[in-house]
């Protein structure tokens, strides 16, 4: 998320405005609470109000110009964490991936013409292009199930993280 400068301003409330005058560009938070504070205009009541203005300056962004490939599969649900993590550590102790993440879901899907409800576990897999057919191989001939889940995709990542995971 951008980081941003917040301003106070002071603003006249519309009906003090003069209306052939172009209105300012809209950027103020109006969630924030804005406080009476004492006329400066003249009229004699209190109707300058202050608003809270967002900047729209941006932190640099990082380049992102590296690719990484995301392998997603699924894992039984009755197997014990320590399994599920062992059988992660195998393919990053392999050399095959950089990284592995694993979290349980429920997942309902059709088997066999029924329609199927199971706890699993997602386990998503961070490689490299040039490791990705290995890391499905490896896959296909470890996974338990007789049709495994494996979904692919490539994704955009900073140069450094790219180049971590490319090892």
């Amino acid at each position: 998320m951008p980081r941003q400068r917040l301003h106070t301003v002071l603003r006249r409330p519309r009906s003090h405005r003069n209306p052939t005058r172009p209105r300012a560009h809209r950027r103020y938070r109006s969630a924030l609470p804005t406080i009476p504070c004492p006329n400066r205009t003249g009229h004699g009541s209190h109707s300058i109000q202050t608003m809270h203005l967002v900047d729209s300056w941006q932190a640099p962004r990082a380049r992102m110009t590296g690719t990484v490939w995301i392998v997603q599969t699924t894992l039984p649900g009755d197997w014990l964490e320590p399994h599920v993590g062992a059988w992660s550590a195998t393919l990053v102790e392999g050399g095959l991936a950089a990284c592995v993440q694993r979290n349980r879901v429920t997942s309902v899907y059709s088997w066999e013409g029924a329609t199927q409800s199971a706890e699993e576990w997602r386990v998503q897999i961070k490689t490299s292009e040039a490791k990705k057919d290995d890391l499905m191989g490896a896959i296909l001939s470890e996974h338990p199930y007789q049709t495994p889940q494996i979904a692919i995709w490539e994704a955009e990542s900073t140069d450094d993280y790219a180049g971590w995971v490319e090892g």
